[in-house]
């Protein structure tokens, strides 16, 4: 049992070398937020076991959860924790500070965050996801571009608030794209994008009165869900293609346009 646990703990330290961490938890200096590297190897230690890594479990204080984006970056690319790619990672209640770009990559397992706080710019474009990719209950502080990424399954980002910008253009999706009780405060853009399931935007809210939210020639294969959507600015749905239904119940449209050039279902 012993040398088990011995050989865990050698096999932590070579992934702390990895992934980069200090040695120990880096203060806070006045006003300024800094990273818990300890918080990064309770979380890398927990994902490596096949178990759920919930920050607020870990320390009662928001402070302390505190993690790097490079972290999330290299977690993404691991090829080489076992029960990371048989489990994948589910983690809750972090903040995430520095911008989060991780292009052109392939991300092998289930991916599961819930309650981040995203202090940078976060870009996942031209990504490809082979199993679910889910952000929920978040919050992004500066722009978020999904452009060109690839789905093998579905890509769940719901009840989130975006602050910025949103780039989905060109995204294509095998299963639903989810973004139920979402938020967006600026543009939004979903143009060239391939939902091979549903799309589904229940209550979101896109509240820029001086943008228009593009989904100029999406094409989705099954149903549109906009159900009690709200729509400050305009919407152009020209040249979209829906394969089954358009349903948009007490949904509130300023201003649509586009819609006699796109096709819906009969």
């Amino acid at each position: 049992m012993k040398s088990r646990f011995m050989e865990f703990l050698g096999g932590l330290l070579i992934l702390s070398l990895v992934f980069g961490f200090p040695t120990t938890a880096q203060a806070q200096s006045g006003n300024e937020i800094k990273q818990n590297s300890l918080a990064e190897q309770w979380i890398l230690k927990q994902v490596s076991q096949g178990e759920v890594a919930d920050l607020a479990l870990y320390t009662p204080n928001e402070q302390e959860r505190v993690i790097r984006a490079e972290f999330i970056r290299q977690i993404l690319k691991t090829t080489s924790v076992e029960n990371i790619l048989l489990n994948g990672i589910t983690v809750k209640n972090a903040r995430v500070i520095g911008d989060l770009y991780l292009q052109h990559a392939e991300i092998n397992f289930p991916v599961s965050f819930e309650g981040f706080k995203f202090d940078g710019n976060v870009s996942f474009c031209r990504d490809h996801f082979r199993s679910t990719f889910s952000i929920v209950k978040s919050v992004f502080e500066y722009g978020v571009n999904f452009c060109s990424a690839k789905g093998d399954d579905s890509i769940l980002l719901i009840d989130n608030e975006f602050k910025a910008s949103a780039d989905f253009s060109g995204l294509e999706v095998n299963g639903n794209l989810g973004l139920q009780k979402t938020s967006f405060a600026c543009s939004a853009q979903f143009g060239g994008s391939k939902i091979h399931g549903s799309l589904f935007l229940d209550d979101a809210v896109f509240s820029a009165s001086s943008q228009t939210i593009s989904f100029e020639g999406i094409h989705v294969d099954n149903t549109i869900f906009l159900n009690r959507a709200k729509f400050s600015g305009s919407a152009s749905f020209y040249g979209a293609y829906v394969g089954s239904h358009f349903v948009a119940d007490d949904a509130q449209f300023e201003n649509l346009d586009g819609t006699v050039n796109s096709t819906f279902a009969p």
